[in-house]
C-alpha cells in the first residue's frame, strides 16, 4: 500500500505540496489557538466537605455530624477512601473515588449524600462547604481589595461588584470572595439595664423580630392607578432599630436604645486576609475548562482596569496572575523545543551535508506541526507535559527520516531511476521502521495505561510522543521518499562528519568488532560485570516521586497554641509577616488567618475554620533555586523554636495530592489507646535523623468554659434548665432577630446578644425565672475552665490519629519511612489497634501501582512484535536483553548527578527503551539480510554493525543534543528524565554496536537461513 501511495503522490507532487502547506498552517494555528495552561488539566476524583460549627466538641461532631454523613455516603458507589478530620468546631471530610470515576458525578453524589442528612445537623452548624480537588479548580487570578480607611461596607460592596463582573466573563468558571468577615448589626444588651427595666434579652429579640418583618397589605386600585400598600416593617436604618419599643409601662416606653448599644461589627470572623499589614479581601477567578488563559487574562485585565477607574475609593492589587506564570513556563518549554531543534539541525548539517540534512530537517517541523494539529483536535491543552513529550520525541523523530535518507543515498546509484530507488528503500527499511515505531509506542504503554492520579497527570506526555512517532513514520515513509524521488539527493559530502564516521566504521571499528566477535562469551561476561556493578549503585540513589514546583512563592504555615483566639493569631501573623518582609529577596507577604490561602496550585487543598492557624505566602522577586533554598533555610533556622508558635515553611510540589512526606495512621476504637500509641510514635520520630516538624494533633487541646448548672438549685429559684441554657446562649452567642439593607442593597443580619466576653462577665449574667425576676447565674451555676477533647480522625469510618513529619533535603524519605515502619512492627498491636503507612510511600505505591504488570505486558508485547518481524525467538531476546543495560546506564547518570529515581526518571527509562529498541532492530535486521549472501555469521554481523554504525551514532547524538536544553534548563522536574535518557543512551548505543552483535552470534545457528 505504501508503494501505491508513493506512486500516486509522486505523480501528483502539487497535491503533496498542498498537504504539507495545510499541515504547517494548521500546526501554526493550533500552536496559537490551543488552550494553554501551566500544568496538566485533569479532574481528580476527590471531593472535600467542610462543616463549620463553632463551639461543638469533637465528640458531638462525631455523633451528630460525621456519623450521619458517613452513613449517607455508604449509598454512594465507587468510593475508595473516606478520611475525616474532626476537631473542635469543624469537620473536614475527604472522599476519594476509585480512579476512573467521573469527578463531577462523584462530587454531585457527595453533595447529595450530605444534603440528605443536613436537616439532622444541630443548630450550631453554620456552614457546609464543598470543594473539588483538581487543577481545573485552581484560582488563576487572585486580587486583593483594600480601603485606606478600612471601610468594610465599601470593601464588601465593591468586592461583590467586581466578583459579579468577573463572573460574567465567558472564560470564567467561577469567581469568589475570600476573607470577607460577616458584618452584622450587633444589638449588645446591657445586663444591668435589663434588670433595671425588668425585661429579658428574649423580649428584646422578640420585639426586634416582630418589628423588622417585611410586610405589606396588598394593593388598592384607584380608578386607573394601582397603589401597593406597604406597612412599617422592614428596618431601613439603625436608628429605626434603636427606636423599636420593647416594653410599655403605662405611658413610658422602653426602647431598644435604652437597654442596648447598636453598632455595625464583625460577627465571629473565621478568616481574615492581609497584604503586609493592610487588611484586604481576596477576589479569585477560576478558568473555564477548555479556554485559553491568555484570552482570560486579557479579559480580566480590562475588567479590573475599568473597575479601578470607576471605583477610585478602593485599591485593587494583583497577588497571583497565573497567565504570567503560564506564559513564562510555556515560552521556556517552547524555547527548549526550539533550541533542541536547532541543535539537531546543526548536528545534521555537519554530519550529513546541506542537501541530505535538508530533507531530515524538513521532517522535524512537519512532524511537530502535524502532532500539534492532532492534539488540538483531540482536545489536549498546551502545557508542560505536552511540550516535553515533543522534546522527548525529537531524537526519535530524527531516527526514521535519517534511516530513509541514508538508505536512499546508498541505493540510488544501484538502480536505474529514482522511482526504483524509492521502491527499494521502502522495501528494505519500511518494515524495520514500522516495527521500531510500534515497539517504541508500545514502550510508552505503561504511562498510557497507568490508572492513577499520577497517570492522569502525565497522560499528555506519552500521547504526544506516540502521535509524534506515528507522524514521523508517515513523513519518513510517505513524504520524504516522494520528495527525494522528485528532487533527488546529493552524494555524501566529503567534508561531512558522516563521511569520516563511515570511514571509521568500515575501517577501525570493523576490525575491532571482528576481533571481539571471536570471543563473544568474554564480551558478554564483561558487559554483565559492568551492568551488575553499575546497577548496584541503585541502593545509593534513592527513590522519590515528584520534585518541587519551582515557583517564586513559599508557603509558611503558622500554628499558635490550639486555644488561641483568632485575634491573637492575627496579631502573631502580622508580626511574623513584618519579619518575613525583611528577608532579602522577599517582594511581598500575603497572609490568611483562620484558613489556608485560596487554591493557587493544583494539589493545594484549602482548609478553613481554624482560629489558631494562619498561612502566609512569601512571594519573592523571581525564582532562583539557590536563593529560594537559602531563604527556606534562613526561615527554618530563625523560627525552629520560635515563641510565636509552630512555624513551617515549604515549597509547592509537583504531582498529585499527597499527605506530608512521612505519614503514619494509627487506627483503633479506643481514642485513649490511639492517642497513647500516637504519642509513642511521635517521640520516636522526633529522635530520627533528618526528620523535623513532627505533627500529632491528639497531643493538642484547647480550653473551654464549662457552665455547670445545678438543676436542683435552679428549680428552687424558679428557673427551668432549658430556659436558663437558652438565655445563656442568647447572651453569649446571640441570635438573629431581623435583617436590614443599606442604600446599596447590601443585607446585614441584626444580631441580639449580651456583652459577656470573658469569665468576669459570665459571673454577671442574670437569668429571668418563671416569675420574670432576674436571678444571677452564679447563684445556681459554676463556671470552670477545662481542657477540650483533642482532635482526631476517621479513616474508613474507623477512629484514627495521624502522625506526620517532613524530611530534610539531606535525608531520604523512603529510608526514614522504612526505619519508622520497623519500629512500629516491633510493638505489640492488640485491642483493635493497627497502623497504615501514608505519605510519599503510599503515594508512590499508588502512582506506580500496576506498573509491574503493565511492564510485563509491554515486554511481552514488544517480544511478540519482534518475533513477527524476525520469525525467531532468539533474536527478540537479544533486543530485550538491552533492558538491564539501559537501567544500569540510568542508575549511573542519577548517581553521578545526585538525583533520585523519580516518576520522571521512569519516563526517561521508557523513552530510552524505545530508542535502544530502534537501534538494535536496525543492527539485527541488517545481520539477517547479510546472511542471505554471507554464510559466515561473523562477516554478516560485522557488515551489518559497520553499515548501521553511522545512523546509530547520529540518532543517539541528535537525541542527546535535542534533550540538552530541557535537561539543563527545564528545571528539577525534567532533569531526571533527561539525565536518564542521556546517560542510558551512552550505554545502549555502545551495547547496540557490541553487545547485540556478540549476543546475536551466540544465539544464532551457523547455517540458519535468514527469515
Amino acid at each position: 500500500m505504501l508503494l501505491h501511495i508513493n506512486r500516486y503522490l509522486g505523480n501528483n507532487v502539487r497535491l503533496l505540496g498542498l498537504i504539507i502547506a495545510m499541515v504547517m498552517m494548521l500546526g501554526t494555528s493550533s500552536l496559537v489557538t490551543m488552550p494553554k495552561a501551566e500544568d496538566p488539566q485533569f479532574y481528580l476524583p476527590i471531593s472535600v466537605v467542610e462543616v463549620i460549627a463553632p463551639g461543638m466538641s469533637p465528640a458531638l461532631l462525631e455523633t451528630q455530624v460525621v456519623g450521619p454523613i458517613e452513613q449517607s455516603l455508604e449509598l454512594v458507589e465507587d468510593i475508595k477512601t473516606i478520611e475525616t478530620k474532626i476537631r473542635h468546631g469543624a469537620v473536614n471530610i475527604t472522599v476519594r473515588f476509585i480512579h476512573g470515576t467521573e469527578a463531577d458525578a462523584g462530587f454531585d453524589e457527595v453533595v447529595r449524600a450530605v444534603s440528605r442528612v443536613q436537616n439532622r445537623f444541630p443548630e450550631d452548624v453554620q456552614k457546609v462547604l464543598y470543594f473539588k480537588a483538581s487543577p481545573i479548580t485552581v484560582n488563576v487570578l487572585q486580587l486583593a481589595i483594600s480601603h485606606p480607611d478600612n471601610d468594610w461596607q465599601t470593601i464588601k460592596r465593591t468586592a461583590t461588584k467586581l466578583k459579579d463582573e468577573l463572573q460574567a466573563l465567558d472564560n470564567v468558571q467561577r469567581a469568589q470572595i475570600w476573607g470577607m468577615p460577616e458584618m452584622v448589626v450587633a444589638v449588645a444588651v446591657d445586663s444591668q439595664k435589663l434588670i433595671q427595666h425588668n425585661i429579658s434579652i428574649e423580649q428584646v429579640q422578640q420585639a426586634i423580630g416582630s418589628r423588622g418583618k417585611a410586610t405589606h397589605a396588598g394593593y388598592i386600585d384607584d380608578q386607573q392607578v394601582r397603589f401597593t400598600i406597604n406597612l412599617s416593617g422592614e428596618y431601613k436604618s439603625i436608628k429605626e432599630i434603636e427606636q423599636t419599643v420593647v416594653k410599655t409601662n403605662g405611658t413610658a416606653q422602653v426602647l431598644v436604645s435604652d437597654v442596648a448599644n447598636i453598632s455595625l461589627e464583625f460577627y465571629k470572623p473565621d478568616n481574615l486576609a492581609f497584604v503586609g499589614n493592610q487588611p484586604v479581601v481576596y477576589v479569585t477567578v477560576q478558568q473555564r475548562d477548555g479556554t485559553n488563559i491568555y484570552t482570560l487574562g486579557k479579559q480580566t485585565r480590562a475588567v479590573v482596569d475599568q473597575f479601578s477607574q470607576t471605583h477610585p475609593e478602593v485599591h485593587v492589587s494583583t497577588i497571583v496572575a497565573q497567565e504570567d506564570s503560564v506564559r513564562f513556563r510555556i515560552n521556556g518549554f517552547l524555547g527548549d523545543l526550539a533550541s533542541g531543534l536547532i541543535l539537531i539541525l546543526v548536528c545534521l548539517f555537519f554530519f550529513m551535508g546541506f542537501k541530505q540534512s535538508m530533507w531530515v530537517s524538513l521532517a522535524l517541523p512537519l512532524t511537530i506541526f502535524a502532532t500539534l494539529t492532532l492534539m488540538n483536535m483531540m482536545g489536549f491543552v498546551l502545557q508542560q507535559m505536552t511540550i516535553a513529550g515533543l522534546i522527548v520525541a525529537l531524537g526519535l523523530l530524527v531516527d526514521n527520516s535519517l534511516v530513509v535518507v541514508e538508505q536512499f543515498v546508498k541505493v540510488k546509484d544501484q538502480v536505474a531511476s529514482r522511482a526504483e530507488a524509492v521502491q527499494r528503500v521502502i522495501q528494505e527499511v519500511g518494515m524495520p521502521l514500522v516495527a521500531g515505531t510500534l515497539t517504541t509506542v508500545f514502550a510508552f504503554l505503561p504511562l498510557l495505561l497507568l490508572q492513577s492520579d499520577t497517570g492522569d497527570f502525565m497522560r499528555a506526555l506519552p500521547v504526544s510522543v506516540s502521535i509524534a512517532l506515528v507522524m514521523s513514520l508517515v513523513v519518513a515513509l510517505v513524504v520524504l521518499p516522494v520528495l527525494m524521488g522528485v528532487f533527488g539527493v546529493s552524494q555524501e559530502s566529503s567534508w561531512s562528519l558522516s563521511h569520516y564516521l563511515n570511514k571509521f566504521a568500515d575501517g577501525p571499528f570493523s576490525r575491532f568488532l571482528h576481533v571481539l566477535l571471536t570471543k563473544p562469551v568474554l564480551v558478554i561476561l564483561v558487559f554483565i560485570a559492568i551492568v551488575v556493578g553499575c546497577a548496584s549503585l541503585m541502593s545509593q540513589v534513592g527513590v522519590s516521586l515528584f520534585p518541587k514546583a519551582e515557583k517564586n512563592t513559599l508557603v509558611v504555615n503558622l500554628e499558635t497554641p490550639v486555644q488561641s483566639s483568632i485575634e491573637h493569631t492575627k496579631s502573631v501573623t502580622l508580626q511574623l509577616s513584618n519579619e518575613l518582609q525583611q528577608f532579602d529577596g522577599v517582594q511581598q507577604v500575603v497572609s490568611t488567618v483562620g484558613a489556608t490561602s485560596p487554591q493557587i496550585y493544583y494539589n493545594h487543598v484549602p482548609e478553613r475554620g481554624r482560629t489558631n492557624y494562619a498561612q502566609l505566602l512569601v512571594i519573592t522577586e523571581e525564582y532562583e533555586k539557590n536563593q529560594i533554598q537559602n531563604l527556606i533555610k534562613q526561615i527554618r533556622n530563625k523560627y525552629s523554636s520560635s515563641t510565636l508558635g509552630r512555624i513551617n515553611v515549604f515549597e509547592f510540589q509537583q504531582g498529585p495530592v499527597t499527605d506530608r512526606p512521612v505519614t503514619f495512621r494509627i487506627l483503633g476504637d479506643d481514642l485513649e489507646q490511639v492517642a497513647r500509641r500516637a504519642s509513642e510514635l511521635q517521640a520516636f520520630m522526633e529522635k530520627q535523623e533528618h526528620v523535623f516538624d513532627v505533627r500529632n494533633i491528639s497531643a493538642e487541646s484547647g480550653l473551654a468554659y464549662d457552665i455547670r448548672i445545678d438543676e436542683i438549685k435552679a428549680h428552687q429559684k424558679g428557673v427551668e434548665l432549658a430556659s436558663a441554657e437558652r438565655q445563656v446562649r442568647l447572651l453569649i452567642d446571640g441570635a438573629v432577630a431581623a435583617t436590614i439593607n443599606d442604600r446599596f442593597g447590601q443585607g446585614f443580619r441584626v444580631l441580639v446578644k449580651g456583652e459577656a466576653t470573658g469569665a468576669l462577665d459570665l459571673d454577671q449574667i442574670y437569668i429571668k425565672n418563671q416569675l420574670g425576676k432576674p436571678i444571677p447565674l452564679s447563684s445556681f451555676a459554676d463556671v470552670q475552665v477545662t481542657r477540650l477533647q483533642p482532635a482526631f480522625y476517621h479513616y474508613q469510618r474507623t477512629r484514627m490519629n495521624r502522625v506526620s513529619a517532613d524530611v530534610m533535603a539531606t535525608g531520604n524519605v523512603a529510608k526514614v519511612t522504612a526505619e519508622i515502619d520497623n519500629y512500629l512492627q516491633s510493638l505489640s498491636w492488640n485491642n483493635g489497634l493497627s497502623y497504615k503507612i501514608g505519605g510519599e510511600e503510599e503515594a508512590r505505591k499508588q502512582s506506580f501501582g500496576g506498573l509491574s504488570q503493565i511492564m510485563i505486558i509491554v515486554v511481552v508485547g514488544i517480544f511478540v512484535l519482534l518475533f513477527v518481524q524476525f520469525n525467531s525467538f532468539a533474536q527478540p531476546m537479544v533486543i530485550i536483553s538491552l533492558l538491564p543495560i539501559a537501567f544500569a546506564g540510568a542508575v549511573v547518570g542519577m548517581f553521578v548527578t545526585g538525583l533520585s529515581f523519580s516518576m520522571m526518571a521512569f519516563i526517561g527509562l521508557i523513552s530510552l527503551i524505545g530508542i535502544m529498541v530502534n537501534d538494535a532492530i536496525i543492527v539485527v535486521d541488517g545481520f539477517n539480510k547479510g546472511r542471505v549472501h554471507l554464510l559466515d555469521k561473523r562477516d554478516a554481523m560485522v557488515k551489518s554493525a559497520s553499515s548501521r554504525f553511522t545512523p546509530v551514532i547520529l540518532t543517539s547524538l541528535t537525541t542527546i543534543v535535542g534533550l540538552l536544553p530541557l535537561t539543563l534548563f527545564g528545571g528539577d522536574l525534567w532533569m531526571p528524565m533527561g539525565t536518564v535518557i542521556i546517560t542510558g543512551l551512552l550505554f545502549t548505543t555502545l551495547a547496540s554496536l557490541i553487545w547485540v552483535p556478540a549476543f546475536t552470534m551466540l544465539v544464532t545457528r551457523s547455517k540458519t537461513k535468514a527469515p
